[in-house]
């Protein structure tokens, strides 16, 4: 055998093995098989699951992450942020608001006049914090994103309780 072809056949192992490693295969309670990499929404049923360490943790309410993954995206939201509502408390908390920290996101338009267009409008808005705490919620725009195949913009939130009463005060199917 080339040496070559066994060099490319380890690497090849070397390579699933380290895969499998990192990657943690759960099965969720609504039956979907789900590959977790950190934290992760289930397509079935949308229930959010986090890995630690060998483990699959099912996140709810008093979940609160490290960087926002809580996801809504822009199809469930009003277009305009000047129209949305926020709940009177802390994004990542939940304590008293002392500030609001300014997030400015884009938002996509298709203009079709001689030919598809994209346009890119600019939001800035005000989202409620303590002092303690920054970051609860951030901009998801498919243009911040920068994922392959992603279309949908959307905005993430730290704190599953904040975001889920955001849903409440916002959203068509909350």
């Amino acid at each position: 055998m080339d040496t070559w072809l066994v060099v490319v056949i380890v690497l090849v192992i070397i390579s699933t093995v380290g895969y499998l490693i990192c990657v943690r295969r759960f099965t969720c309670e609504c039956g979907r098989r789900l590959k977790l990499l950190n934290v992760d929404r289930c397509p079935g049923c949308q229930r959010y699951y986090k890995k630690e360490g060998k483990s699959v943790r099912l996140l709810g309410p008093g979940a609160v992450e490290d960087s926002p993954v809580f996801v809504l995206p822009d199809s469930e939201i009003a277009f305009n942020p000047a129209d949305w509502k926020w709940p009177p408390r802390c994004a990542v908390c939940g304590g008293p608001v002392e500030c609001y920290e300014k997030v400015t996101r884009g938002r996509t338009t298709n203009t079709f006049m001689a030919g598809a267009m994209r346009e890119v409008i600019k939001f800035t808005f005000g989202v409620p914090h303590c002092r303690a705490h920054s970051r609860g919620v951030e901009d998801g725009s498919a243009d911040s994103l920068n994922i392959v195949g992603h279309t949908e913009g959307a905005l993430r939130f730290r704190s599953y309780d904040y975001w889920m009463s955001f849903k409440r005060m916002n959203c068509h199917e909350a």
